[in-house]
């Protein structure tokens, strides 16, 4: 995955519930991992061949992303 897929994951990708993760997206095993830096720290994120992916903050709050658009290039 290149850091321009990397990118527009990250700015095309919606919040997401558990339960849209589950049965609205391919969980593919395929990824790439990270850390992302910001004024609060790192935070380790991952993103999935099939669309979806997750940032876990410093403070173990998990936020899993979608993003539809970005499935069909990633795979």
């Amino acid at each position: 995955m290149s850091v321009d897929q990397v990118k527009t994951f990250f700015n095309k990708a919606t919040i997401m519930s558990q339960h849209e993760l589950n049965y609205e997206y391919n969980i593919l095993s395929c990824y790439v991992r990270g850390i992302l830096i910001d004024s609060k720290g790192e935070h380790a994120w991952e993103i999935r061949a099939g669309g979806t992916g997750r940032i876990n903050y410093h403070n173990d709050n998990e936020v899993l992303l979608g993003c539809e658009e970005c499935a069909d290039g990633f795979q």
